[in-house]
């Protein structure tokens, strides 16, 4: 009997979100992350507003006005913390747009699965 694998624990903090279109809230920013990465991974997601994380990822989002954003993403195993990997996206010739957080979210979920975690 196969079992269910374990969701995945993300808590996902953003800044500059005001600079997409159209403009979204810090919290709404990372709901579609979060949805995002567990859509690109095929995973489970469990989100986490606040508080420590446990095992998971720890997500910092920022959209920059010189059109770039970034993803620091830390893995977090056995109450651990991995060293921060960065993720950047550049749209310099355009808008940041909602669909920039996807495109964002499949960079992370690719780089998770080619690099697994460490034990």
């Amino acid at each position: 009997m196969a079992t269910k694998p374990q969701p995945l624990h993300i808590r996902c903090s953003a800044t500059g979100t005001k600079l997409i279109a159209p403009p979204m809230t810090d919290a709404e920013a990372c709901a579609r992350f979060i949805r995002a990465v567990g859509t690109a991974s095929a995973t489970p997601i469990a989100a986490q507003v606040s508080g420590t994380i446990g095992d998971g990822l720890s997500v910092e989002l920022r959209f920059l006005p010189q059109g770039v954003a970034m993803a620091s993403v830390t893995r977090v195993r056995a109450g651990r913390p991995q060293p921060p990997m960065r993720y950047e996206l550049a749209v310099s010739d355009r808008g940041f747009r909602a669909v920039d957080i996807d495109r964002l979210a499949r960079d992370v979920a690719a780089g998770m699965l080619a690099a697994p975690p460490r034990r």
